[in-house]
């Protein structure tokens, strides 16, 4: 057999091995229909940048876009920065704008208030609570999972010392890398706002027999990455 047909035929067979692992991975499940799977997440979720021209929204209201737009979407929740950058690329790709703090909202909230004393001075409790990376947790999670690794440098949480209780988080400045890539905590439905993509489950077969809650985990090992949620010196 000659050279050349050796190698086509190893092609081939790689290409079989490779779809093999995609289907033992994931199963038979695909994206919903207007939503991207990205490899590099490690996630078997799909994200969805929802339509800027009518953006920027409140917290609620992204989530609300989501919600209206997939029965099972949510507010992106990744882990790690590296995840985080992936999803930015590919947002800025699809039109999400740079020109602004505008970028886009997460999953994450803080659990516990610290709205500014009646005193109108703020307390030590009260600046500890929101400096708290702990406390900004997933909603819905059963694992415990927070935003400790996403924060973009040691100011945040917790830099704002006036009456914002800021308890949510986004993604800011996407035309400000690498400089600003990381969460930063903002007000849920204060003035400064934010665009929505979605995290979406991929779809799954009838014979699927996946009990899982609708948002997981990644998929991927991360047991290499190093504390602040990267494994590239980000």
């Amino acid at each position: 057999m000659e050279t050349v047909e050796l190698q086509t035929m190893f092609a081939f067979v790689l290409l079989l091995l490779m779809a093999v692992k995609n289907t033992v991975a994931f199963g038979q499940r695909d994206c919903k229909s207007g939503t991207k799977y990205l490899d590099s997440t490690g996630y078997r979720e799909c994200f969805a940048l929802v339509d800027v021209s009518s953006g920027p929204y409140t917290h609620d209201q992204a989530l609300q876009k989501c919600q209206d737009s997939f029965s099972d979407g949510t507010l992106v929740y990744v882990q790690k920065k590296r995840e985080l950058q992936t999803i930015l690329n590919w947002a800025v790709g699809e039109g999400l704008p740079t020109d602004s703090v505008s970028g886009f909202w997460l999953s994450y909230k803080r659990t516990k208030s610290a709205a500014m004393p009646a005193s109108g001075v703020l307390d030590e409790d009260t600046i500890k609570t929101r400096k708290d990376k702990f406390l900004f947790q997933l909603p819905w999670s059963s694992f415990g999972s927070s935003a400790y690794h996403l924060w973009r440098d040691d100011t945040q949480p917790g830099d704002a010392m006036d009456a914002r209780d800021e308890q949510c988080t986004a993604q800011s400045w996407p035309g400000e890398q690498p400089e600003y890539l990381g969460i930063d905590d903002f007000e849920c439905n204060g003035i400064v706002m934010h665009n929505a993509i979605c995290q979406v489950p991929m779809e799954e077969d009838d014979d699927d027999d996946d009990t899982d809650d609708d948002h997981h985990e990644p998929a991927s090992d991360t047991s290499g990455d190093t504390d602040d949620g990267t494994d590239d010196g980000q």
